[in-house]
């Protein structure tokens, strides 16, 4: 899998976002490693644990459920965490 690392302020690339809200510029909250999977999956985690999913976007009130893709995971603990 490839992985892109994003800081926070950074722009959210626009596979990521459905194309409803692609003119919306969404930005991180927190810095992310992006792996990107088979087909059009891609996983978001933080390089810092987190509580919450919606903690990586820097949004207001909008649910991030609207503002991803129905193939975005997204996760509360670094991948190194995980292994």
């Amino acid at each position: 899998m490839d992985k892109i690392r994003y800081d926070a302020g950074d722009i959210v690339p626009e596979e990521v976002t459905p194309a409803s809200t692609s003119r919306v510029f969404m930005q991180f909250a927190v810095p992310v490693e992006i792996y990107y999977g088979f087909g059009r999956v891609v996983h978001i985690y933080p390089t810092e644990r987190i509580e919450d999913p919606t903690e990586i976007f820097a949004v207001d009130d909008t649910p991030v459920e609207l503002l991803v893709t129905d193939d975005v995971q997204l996760y509360t603990t670094p991948p190194d965490e995980l292994q």
